[in-house]
């Protein structure tokens, strides 16, 4: 991908975070959401690395890196807890923020499996 589609691509990505959150963010919220954004696609990207090579996030993952990122947003200065309570309202927060997507991940990789573990030589 060239650097013109990949920096298409990261605004589309913010711009679809940003709709899901359904805020109008201030200049250090964008910041601060593109890099939940980058950190989403990292831990996606090494998660995969461990049973397929691949050099970057795969098309159709998105929408992970997406709600990944709408999960840390809602998560900022509750980081580290487990729960969260205020006023009669209470979350409760994953550990793991990836672990509800490794089904998906997991299904990917299978996908995969014919295309890329079949090809695989090692030597010496």
């Amino acid at each position: 991908m060239s650097d013109t589609q990949d920096s298409d691509k990261a605004d589309k990505t913010l711009e679809n975070v940003i709709i899901l959150l359904g805020i109008t963010p201030t200049d250090s919220e964008k910041e601060r959401l593109t890099l939940y954004i980058d950190h989403a696609e990292q831990a996606i990207v090494l998660y995969l690395g461990r049973s397929v090579r691949i050099s970057g996030l795969p098309s159709g993952l998105d929408y992970i890196v997406e709600n990944l990122a709408v999960t840390k947003f809602n998560k900022f200065h509750n980081e580290g807890e487990k729960s969260h309570s205020e006023e009669g309202l209470s979350f409760q927060f994953n550990v793991n923020d990836l672990a509800p997507y490794y089904p998906d991940l997991q299904a990917w990789i299978d996908g995969q499996a014919n295309t890329t573990r079949g090809a695989t030589a090692i030597g010496w």
